[in-house]
């Protein structure tokens, strides 16, 4: 992260493989964005550019979006670690 520069868009397939919480998601786009940085997650949909973002408008739908997708993933990896494949 210390070598994206402004303009830069960093692609990342879902949340789940960059933060491990809300707390963590939100630290991080606010140090990329604040660099000029985008943010675009493909899984969720979710484009993170500034102070246009989802995280700083308080969107109910996009918070509960972004909660839900980490109960989801916690999930199914308890779920692999029981069960196995």
């Amino acid at each position: 992260m210390d070598f994206v520069r402004q303009g830069n868009i960093v692609f990342v397939h879902s949340m789940d493989r960059m933060v491990r919480n809300l707390e963590d998601l939100r630290g991080i786009i606010k140090y990329l964005t604040g660099k000029g940085v985008q943010v675009k997650f493909i899984k969720e949909n979710l484009t993170f550019s500034g102070e246009d973002t989802p995280l700083s408008t308080g969107s109910v739908a996009s918070i509960f979006s972004l909660v839900t997708s980490f109960l989801l993933s916690e999930v199914l990896d308890i779920y692999w670690l029981l069960f196995g494949h």
